[in-house]
Formats: C-alpha cells, sequence, structure tokens
C-alpha cells in the first residue's frame, strides 16, 4: 500500500486539529478564567484570539 506524503500530512493536520479542540474543552474552569483575563491584560492580541470564552 503506497501512502503519499500529501494524503498523510492532511490526515495528521486533520487528527491534530480535532485532538486540539477535544483537549480544550477539558481546561479547568479556574485556569480558563485566569487565561482569558491575562489576554484582556495585553490588549487581546491577534495571537491569542483562540483564547475564547466559549
Amino acid at each position: 500500500m503506497d501512502v503519499k506524503f500529501p494524503t498523510l500530512l492532511c490526515l495528521t493536520l486533520l487528527f491534530s486539529t480535532i485532538l486540539n479542540q477535544a483537549l480544550s474543552e477539558l481546561c479547568n474552569p479556574e485556569d480558563k478564567k485566569v487565561l482569558l483575563q491575562i489576554k484582556k491584560a495585553f490588549n487581546d492580541p491577534y495571537v491569542l484570539s483562540s483564547w475564547n470564552p466559549e
């Protein structure tokens, strides 16, 4: 079975995206609150745009 690099890369990216989303839901509520306060103290920079209150 010949697995092409682009296919493997796409599957890896898909898996890591799904895993990242699942792990973000496991964040401790107090930790999340503190991290969002830190984000606010830095004037909500673009690089932290994935840190959202939902």
